[in-house]
């Protein structure tokens, strides 16, 4: 038996298209997805009715106070790790969201009750403050 191949040119056009998409839903600095993302898969989430869902918003406080004391490149770092910190404590029904300079979002499918959650929360604290 012969093998097939099949070379498929995206037209530049195409690929431009679909990497504005992708710089359009993730954020630049932590390379989660961004508030714009958030909107659309909380509105366009067709399991409304079907099973729990939360949201847990994560603020990061005095952010324009570390920004100006440390300077804006050291709160991006900063940032950044608190994102892969909560990337990591993120489950399987977690989808993780950088909405703004100092506020992250979990949207959370799935769960079965309010200690759940409440765990999650724990562990997300645990995972930031070491």
């Amino acid at each position: 038996m012969g093998s097939e191949r099949r070379i498929i040119d995206i037209p530049e056009s195409q690929y431009k298209k679909s990497k504005l998409s992708i710089n359009n839903n993730f954020d630049p600095l932590t390379g989660l997805l961004n508030r714009k993302a958030f909107a659309e898969i909380i509105t366009n989430d067709n399991s409304y009715n079907s099973e729990n869902r939360a949201i847990l918003l994560l603020n990061i406080k005095k952010y324009s106070l570390l920004s100006a004391t440390y300077g804006n490149e050291e709160a991006e770092s900063i940032v950044k790790d608190i994102g892969l910190s909560l990337n990591d404590a993120c489950q399987q029904n977690c989808i993780l969201f950088h909405i703004s300079n100092d506020c992250f979002a979990l949207y959370i499918r799935s769960y079965e009750n309010r200690f759940q959650l409440s765990c999650l929360a724990d562990n997300i604290i645990l995972k930031i403050n070491p």
